[in-house]
């Protein structure tokens, strides 16, 4: 019986231990999405546009894989989920299209879609992380 508890409280603390290592991932992803967006829109450099855009990516495809808390705890459908997914292929599609435009040198274009790029952002940051 003894055994049995602390298998049952060993497997607990692992899974709390795993779900707030996972939070910080999500976490650390969404500020850096907001540091390389604010990289973006003050710099006048190509290359440091780029590594910006190419940092953007790579955390949003992270964050791609990681559900938020909000789709914890309750029941959740498939298509929430889905939907979660969707937001962060509509962000890396404009982070992509503006990859393209900083590879041509049109700098002024890739930072004027970088504004439809935050309010993608604060879209979908106002649906799932309230």
């Amino acid at each position: 019986m003894m055994r049995e508890y602390i298998t049952f409280f060993l497997i607990l603390f692992c899974l709390i231990s795993v779900s707030r290592s996972v939070m910080a991932r999500l976490q650390f992803d969404m500020q850096d999405l907001s540091v390389n967006l604010a990289v973006i829109e003050r710099t006048s450099d190509v290359n440091e546009l780029k590594t910006a855009l190419e940092n953007m990516r790579s955390a949003a495809l992270t964050a791609r894989r990681i559900r938020p808390l909000s789709l914890y705890g309750k029941s959740v459908k498939k298509s929430d989920i889905e939907d979660y997914r969707h937001g962060y292929d509509v962000l890396i599609s404009q982070i992509e299209n503006m990859m393209l435009l900083a590879n041509e040198g049109r700098i002024t274009e890739a930072k004027a879609a970088a504004k439809q790029l935050k309010e993608t952002r604060n879209i979908w940051h106002m649906k799932y992380w309230r």
